[in-house]
């Protein structure tokens, strides 16, 4: 037993490499949103961004036309017309962000295409074969925002937002139930008189 356990305990892990999801930027203007960033990997590329219903998961595509190249994307809304759209054709009020990116099958390991294969469409271009899938907005390495704020428009209001977890969403008539996390950036306190 005690041989399990110092052996457990001081193996060695293997280091894994850089996570996937390099770079998050938000940035919200009044009434326009701006989300762009980039993925470690050279061989992803980025091609639109999607909006899923976490009521029924369906998924809306918002912007097909990524902005930047390979494995870096930015895409820029208005909120009132998502507000707009979303009002009339959905019932959900909760909804994630996704991009959805393409990939070279002949980059892809065995076993990661074994993963694929489930959530991935397969498609060829000028004979090559590319696997294309959905990416969650949400964990990534860095992840910089300005501050996220309600709109107003017909009667509904939105905002996008970033969850406990870290995840891009957008709530419809609704408030976000993040929970309130405080920072104290310094400290100070008078100095302390011994006798």
């Amino acid at each position: 037993m005690l041989k399990k356990v110092l052996k457990r305990t001081f193996q060695t892990k293997k280091k894994k490499g850089p996570k996937l999801k390099h770079k998050l930027e938000i940035i919200q203007n009044d009434e326009s949103v701006s989300i762009s960033g980039s993925l470690y990997k050279e061989d992803y590329t980025v091609e639109s961004l999607w909006l899923a219903s976490r009521h029924d998961f369906e998924k809306l595509r918002l912007i097909s036309k990524n902005e930047r190249e390979v494995n870096q994307f930015s895409f820029s809304f208005g909120i009132p017309a998502l507000i707009e759209q979303l009002s009339v054709d959905h019932d959900g009020s909760a909804y994630d962000w996704y991009i959805k990116v393409r990939r070279d099958i002949s980059e892809i390991s065995e076993d990661a295409y074994a993963k694929l294969e489930e959530k991935a469409t397969f498609l060829e271009k000028g004979g090559v074969r590319y696997a294309s899938y959905y990416i969650r907005l949400g964990r990534f390495s860095e992840t910089r925002r300005n501050e996220l704020g309600f709109v107003e428009h017909g009667g509904h209001s939105g905002i996008v937002y970033l969850t406990k977890k870290g995840n891009l969403s957008f709530l419809l008539d609704g408030e976000p139930k993040t929970p309130v996390k405080i920072q104290i950036d310094r400290l100070f306190s008078p100095p302390v008189l011994l006798k």
